[in-house]
């Protein structure tokens, strides 16, 4: 709950310690800003200006940015997912069944590079109250096998979803 304190921190962009949320932002961040090659974010929410604009720069750097996200809250008013689609043209694929929910949170970078892929994962949506007033957890990892189940995953979901448009944003 330590986190909880670190509300003003994010908007100073200040860190307090290990712990402090703006630390874990800030890692998550520099992870987006390391890529090279593709980013494969699969987000139930995203709020976070931090994470968007990196995720728009490394776009304008060449990488692939793929999104799937959840049908109902990329309409939701402070969606920065749709943003990221109207404004900036980014492929954004959401499922088309009814009373379903796309709920996974993790984020591929560089699948295909053995020296630089990593990912993250957890509970934790990228939104401020993830970072400052949830229980949440971040796992960030190189494991090769954990990247290759959950990029397949990414792809057969890619593959499965609609492009956003379709599903009437």
């Amino acid at each position: 709950m330590e986190n909880a304190k670190c509300r003003e921190h994010m908007y100073s962009n200040t860190e307090c310690g290990d712990n402090c949320s703006v630390v874990l932002l800030q890692t998550l961040v520099k992870l987006i800003a390391a890529a090279k090659l593709s980013i494969a974010l699969c987000m139930y929410h995203l709020t976070l200006k931090q994470i968007t604009d990196e995720l728009i720069n490394a776009r304008s750097r060449g990488v692939v940015v793929q999104i799937i996200t959840d049908s109902v809250t990329v309409k939701m008013e402070h969606s920065k997912i749709k943003l990221l689609k109207h404004k900036c043209g980014f492929d954004v694929r959401t499922p088309s069944y009814k009373n379903s929910f796309m709920h996974h949170k993790y984020c591929v970078i560089d699948a295909t590079d053995l020296n630089l892929r990593k990912m993250f994962l957890g509970s934790l949506n990228l939104t401020l109250q993830g970072c400052v007033a949830n229980f949440e957890f971040v796992v960030i990892t190189n494991n090769p096998q954990m990247i290759q189940h959950y990029n397949d995953e990414f792809q057969l979901l890619w593959n499965d979803f609609e492009d956003s448009e379709n599903n009437t944003l």
